[in-house]
């Protein structure tokens, strides 16, 4: 079952629709609060640490604050673990992450748990014009605002594909500990985007639902990659493409009318981010990528 039918699903039976077309849910005063959650043994790769799967869920929260405009003010998280020790050490990486983004952890819950450790991470940020994923209309371009790659190169290495042990120790640090774009989250605002999202689920995934929950399509050129991952993907034989199945990125897309385009590459540009142009929406369902039909499944753990 699909994320989003999950979260209708549940949505039904608790009665909090009125977040779903939201990566982070506006509240009054221009408050945005958003959760996520994991479980250890479906969201820790073999080559990261407690502290590194617990940054993880803190970028991950961090990461729809921004996607709906806004920025991170302070978050707070709640652990189940076997041990004091993976207690601390899941508080470290929490810590660190906290550190990184620029806010103060308020509150922490901790519980003694004999079965599958987990946290969540629940955040609180602020943004003047809190942006929806149902907002894309035809004519808006499409605008991909971090890289992406680095969930395809985990997936690779997985696979036993690539040795994680040969890649440079700063794109080994990306695949542990992703830095999303949070400093782009006011600009996506304050340049006038209509719809936004963040990659959790997957590049194409996530461009196909701001395009279907907005009720159009787009047309797609190259997704902005990691340079080295990149020609990593060159040297298996694939190419840029196959990063719209890349997931756990964290980069944001976003469709915007073109008047306030400029604004939004100019603001990367001074913020030292990656942005580029994608793709344009269109009226037409679906998307299109190279003439052909793109339809890419969602990264999913149900």
């Amino acid at each position: 079952m699909r994320q989003e039918e999950v979260h209708r699903l549940l949505a039904g039976i608790t009665g909090s629709r009125r977040c779903l077309d939201y990566d982070a849910c506006p509240l009054q005063g221009g408050l945005l609060v958003n959760m996520d959650g994991y479980s250890m043994s479906t969201s820790r790769p073999p080559w990261a640490s407690i502290g590194d799967w617990a940054w993880r869920a803190v970028a991950a929260a961090a990461s729809d604050i921004a996607a709906s405009g806004g920025k991170p003010l302070g978050l707070m998280y709640s652990i189940g673990v076997p041990s004091l020790e993976e207690a601390l050490e899941a508080a470290h990486g929490v810590g660190s992450a906290a550190k990184w983004i620029g806010v103060e952890v308020l509150k922490s819950d901790t519980n003694k748990c004999g079965c599958d450790s987990w946290i969540d991470v629940a955040i609180v940020g602020i943004s003047t014009r809190p942006i929806p994923r149902s907002g894309a209309r035809p004519g808006d371009l499409v605008v991909q605002v971090g890289y992406s790659g680095y969930g395809l190169l985990a997936r690779l290495a997985m696979e036993g594909r690539i040795n994680i042990a040969e890649l440079g120790e700063d794109l080994v640090e990306m695949l542990r500990r992703p830095r999303p774009p949070l400093a782009a989250g006011p600009h996506i605002s304050s340049c006038g985007a209509s719809a936004s999202s963040d990659n959790s689920d997957g590049l194409g995934y996530t461009l196909r639902v701001i395009a279907e929950s907005s009720g159009v399509g787009m047309v797609l050129g190259d997704p902005l990659v990691d340079p080295r991952v990149l020609r990593i993907l060159r040297g298996l034989g694939m190419e840029a493409g196959d990063a719209y199945s890349s997931w756990e990125d964290y980069n944001l897309v976003v469709a915007i009318p073109e008047p306030g385009v400029g604004c939004l590459l100019d603001s990367c540009k001074a913020l030292g981010i990656p942005c580029r142009v994608i793709g344009r929406v269109v009226e037409d369902r679906g998307l299109v990528y190279r003439g052909k039909s793109l339809r890419v499944e969602p990264w999913e753990w149900f």
